[in-house]
């Protein structure tokens, strides 16, 4: 059991000193950006579609009305 949890806590150490050396890489910086800017698109793109009507919807009426 003592033999477990040592092999697991060098695996953990292991794992957060690998994960230090990525983050001071600029191209592992370059992948989180562009990681996170795929998800927020996957996630908010039903969002940006009803952004993009509403914007048509008002852009017509701001034509249509009179000042």
């Amino acid at each position: 059991m003592v033999k477990q949890l040592l092999t697991y806590e060098r695996w953990w150490d292991n794992m957060i000193n690998w994960m230090k050396d990525r983050l001071t890489e600029r191209t592992s910086l370059d992948g989180a950006v562009l990681i996170g800017t795929a998800l927020a698109i996957l996630l908010l793109g039903p969002l940006a579609k009803i952004a993009a009507w509403i914007a048509l919807v008002y852009g017509i009426w701001s034509i249509i009305k009179e000042e």
